[in-house]
């Protein structure tokens, strides 16, 4: 046996297939008669049940129409015999008709059934519904068979209003030839059961039997034994066991189809299962069915299971002793080869040096020693590759966790699956608080919706195979600023497998740039104020100039014309509009503010910088702007009218104090805007721009100075007059607005700056021009508390001319004094915020704890004070900004009044 190979040993092991063979035979012999004789018991249960349905229709049928048949022609008498009425002369033939139809309509059939007449055109002479009579309805199919036929029976469906489905109903007709009537009797068909004689149908089924004890049954849905050859009444009032009564109502629930359950009849003594194929007659609730016990249906089978038990057993014991056998002969070496490599570590398996037959498994032997030196080999070079990559690992983890910057790997689902330790600590997290969770739903970014927004934005734009990168902001604990960058590591089919999400904190480099910014604004402020002081003394030049020319003609002439006094008036009232200007302008420019990027017409912003520069900038400068409304971008208005400014305060200085000794002062300083569509550059992100060039005719620059002048404290003018902060921060402003700066420039020529900013397709909020308002009146008691008498003054006579009484108090601890003594009266405070004694915040609270409901209209001359939105958080009901027009004085009043 030595030189026999495996596959000859294995050869004898086939014979166990025979066994398989011969098992899986019957298994499919056995299915194969079981399936017939399932589909022949079905068939034959299904032929009995449409029988006993055809039986049960047809009995009903034929007694249903005998009763109607019965009924209509007594009805055919009646009618008869009104109209022998009529022949007789006693009656009237409208008379005899009305007669007649009054004693139909009070027949009833059944519960619900009636009498109608039609006659051969389908006209309805006779209804019990006068909403029916006298209308045509020969459009009803079963209405045009009443018409051809005249006399029978017919059966149809018919669904009234509100009813869900249509219901079975007949009718009996009998035809009145004199008046052309055609007498029906109609009623539903589920009305007249009680006509169908059980005795006909037990009569009829007793004799259908199936196997040994299978039969049919009717069984009504309330669990009346309509028949069954062993059960009459109720079923559920018969004493049956649990089991029976669970089986009918499973019978009566399921009304039709195949259905198998286990049954026990009163003379039997074990519960067996059955089948039955059932049928549902709705318009009697009756359910008809044919059942069969399935161990007698199935009783051929059990010859053939006990033929197959016998031979299965029979040629099981011959193979017993030839599978012993053969399993040794193979098994043997096996085991020697197992018993070598038995308890053996990867490093302690040595060559095999036991004899094998020259079989499969010999030759086996010699492939395992070739494969054990080659294994010893690849161990040796494994453990130096293990060790150098644990070295690597810890190297990594040292490197990932030690970053100062935020590092986590997302799944591509955007959950989080690693992240380093200085992420963790920024919040005093744990990995458990992370892990597995979303991205932008881990604690350090769910508070703040926008954050999440953005997260979620970039996450799909990396997820897509993109880099992106976007400015965080965060005042949850303290305010932090983060530099967020996500980006994809993809496959070699180039998908993504996992996403980097990293985060830099750069709030101190915001502070910084956001306090050069301040400083930067302030040397604007410093630069302009001469201009801006020269402009004032001229507007109160002309204010003076106005009052001593009234003066001078009133001691001239004794009085002074109407039309010289409103035209002097108006004077004054221009010119002081115009240093209300200047110094909103002043305000705007110095104060602190944070970026709100929101849809502006930049037209607004470009109109005051051109009106700024012609105010401040030296007279010798010529201004001209070309540009129109509707210059709508996305941006922060106060950044972008510090970035234009800072740009013409450059170029007016080029024009001149940066000019040579002796050179004459001045140019021209141009602001135009064009629109750039599709606009393409290497390193800018294509699109549509506005262009906004802004070019003087200055000294020019050279290539060395265009190259270095957006660098932070670069310079080319004097120390005392730049510090080298102003275009540093206007390239950073028009990058956070996504945009970017050309220059060009000419030596002695002149420069110019195209600043190029995306088109924005969102609507404007907010436009610049205010509508004038009208002045309105109104009534009760205003107290204004202010320390200025003159404004005090002014703001009682505006207020008692719009119809208005006025308490006037000159500090805050006067005020609420007053407002104690007539709380009652008073409607509104006007109140100022700087005073003397009791400042305004002091009095908003002294008036609140008088009255928690008093209205307060704050007033102050800069709105930016912290404590003016202190006031208005606090409950003050409104602000007005000093100074005021009777207009807006008188709209705001007359606004907290009605309200």
């Amino acid at each position: 046996m030595r030189q026999v190979s495996i596959r000859n040993k294995l050869f004898f092991a086939f014979s166990l297939l025979g066994l398989i063979a011969l098992s899986t035979g019957f298994f499919f012999v056995y299915n194969s008669a079981k399936q017939s004789l399932q589909t022949s018991i079905k068939d034959q249960l299904q032929t009995s049940t449409n029988l006993i349905t055809n039986l049960v229709q047809s009995v009903a049928s034929s007694s249903i129409e005998n009763h109607l048949k019965s009924i209509s022609e007594t009805q055919l008498l009646l009618v008869a015999s009104m109209y022998e009425e009529h022949l007789n002369g006693r009656l009237s033939e409208p008379e005899a008709k009305q007669m007649a139809a009054k004693i139909l309509g009070k027949q009833v059939i059944g519960t619900s059934g009636y009498f109608y007449c039609i006659d051969s055109l389908g006209n309805v002479p006779v209804h019990r519904d006068k909403k029916v009579e006298s209308s045509n309805i020969l459009s009803f199919p079963f209405v045009k068979d009443q018409v051809r036929m005249k006399t029978g029976y017919i059966e149809y469906r018919w669904k009234n209003p509100g009813e869900r489905e249509a219901r079975e109903k007949v009718l009996y007709m009998v035809y009145f030839e004199p008046w052309d009537w055609i007498i029906s009797a109609s009623t539903y068909k589920s009305e007249f059961s009680y006509l169908i004689d059980p005795e006909h149908l037990s009569e009829a089924l007793s004799q259908v039997q199936f196997g040994e004890g299978g039969y049919p049954f009717i069984f009504g849905t309330n669990g009346d034994a309509i028949y069954h050859p062993l059960l009459s009444g109720n079923i559920y009032e018969l004493g049956l066991d649990s089991e029976a009564v669970s089986a009918a109502k499973k019978v009566l629930q399921q009304k039709t189809g195949t259905i198998h359950y286990s049954w026990k009849n009163p003379d039997e003594s074990e519960v067996r299962e059955k089948i039955s194929i059932l049928e549902f007659l709705p318009e009697y609730k009756w359910v008809v069915g044919s059942s069969a016990y399935l161990d007698e249906l199935y009783e051929p089978l059990t010859g053939m299971k006990q033929i197959f038990l016998v031979i299965f057993l029979l040629y099981g014991l011959l193979l017993l002793g030839a599978s012993f056998g053969l399993s040794s002969l193979v098994t043997h070496p096996l085991k020697k080869l197992i018993t070598h490599f038995k308890n053996k570590t990867a490093t302690d398996v040595v060559l095999i040096t036991d004899q094998f037959s020259n079989d499969e498994v010999g030759k086996l032997a010699g492939y395992l020693n070739q494969f054990i030196e080659k294994l010893n080999e690849h161990h040796v070079q494994l453990e130096a590759e293990i060790n150098e990559r644990e070295r690597s690992e810890r190297t990594f983890h040292t490197l990932f966790d030690h970053s100062f910057q935020f590092i986590a790997l997302l799944d591509p689902d955007g959950r989080v699956c690693k992240i380093n330790k200085t992420a963790l600590s920024f919040r005093n997290l744990k990995e458990a608080d992370v892990f597995g969770k979303l991205f932008w739903e881990t604690p350090w970014w769910r508070h703040s919706p926008t954050l999440v927004t953005q997260l979620k934005d970039a996450f799909s734009e990396a997820q897509g195979g993109g880099v992106s990168r976007f400015e965080g902001y965060s005042n949850e604990v303290r305010e932090v600023y983060l530099d967020i960058s996500l980006k994809p590591v993809l496959d070699e089919s180039e998908q993504v497998i996992f996403i980097i999400a990293e985060a830099r904190e750069i709030t101190e480099l915001r502070r910084t740039e956001r306090e050069l910014q301040q400083v930067q604004k302030m040397e604007s402020v410093g630069t302009l104020a001469g201009g801006i002081a020269h402009d004032f003394n001229n507007i109160l030049g002309g204010i003076l100039g106005t009052v001593d020319l009234l003066k001078l003609k009133r001691e001239m002439d004794g009085s002074v014309s109407d039309a010289d006094l409103i035209k002097s008036l108006d004077t004054i009232d221009d010119t002081a509009l115009r240093a209300k200007g200047i110094v909103n302008q002043l305000l705007t420019l110095s104060r602190k503010y944070d970026l709100k990027v929101v849809p502006i017409d930049l037209s607004d912003v470009l109109n005051n910088v051109s009106q700024i520069g012609r105010n401040s900038f030296d007279k010798s400068i010529t201004i001209k702007t070309d540009f129109d409304k509707g210059i709508s971008v996305k941006g922060d208005a106060n950044s972008l009218e510090q970035v234009f400014l800072n740009v013409c305060i450059n170029a007016a200085h080029a024009m001149t104090i940066m000019r040579e000794e002796g050179d004459p002062w001045g140019g021209i300083l141009s602001i135009w805007v064009d629109k750039v569509i599709g606009f393409e550059q290497p390193g800018r992100d294509k699109g549509d721009y506005w262009q906004i060039t802004i070019a003087d005719s200055g000294i020019g620059m050279e290539s060395g100075v265009i190259e270095q002048m957006f660098t932070p404290f670069y310079t080319t003018k004097d120390k005392e007059v730049g510090t080298g902060l102003g275009l540093s921060m206007v390239f950073n402003i028009i990058r956070q607005h996504h945009g970017f700066i050309n220059v060009e420039s000419i030596v002695g020529a002149g420069s110019s700056f195209k600043i190029y900013l995306p088109v924005c397709e969102e609507k404007v909020l907010n436009g610049s021009i205010r509508p004038r308002i009208e002045l309105e009146v109104g009534e009760g008691v205003i107290l204004i508390i202010d320390d200025e008498e003159l404004i005090r003054n002014n703001a009682s006579e505006i207020l008692q001319a719009c119809g208005y009484k006025t308490l006037k108090a000159e500090n805050g601890l006067q005020g609420a004094k007053l407002y104690q003594q007539y709380q009652h009266d008073i409607c509104v405070v006007l109140l100022d915020l700087v005073m003397p004694v009791m400042s305004g915040k002091e009095a908003f609270a002294a008036l609140k704890k008088i009255n928690p409901k008093v209205k307060v209209l704050l007033n102050s001359g800069f709105r930016h004070d912290s404590r003016v939105d202190e006031i208005l958080n606090a409950g003050a009901a409104g602000y007005i900004q000093k100074p005021y027009s009777l207009f807006d004085l008188s709209k705001t009043i007359k606004g907290l009044v009605d309200h």
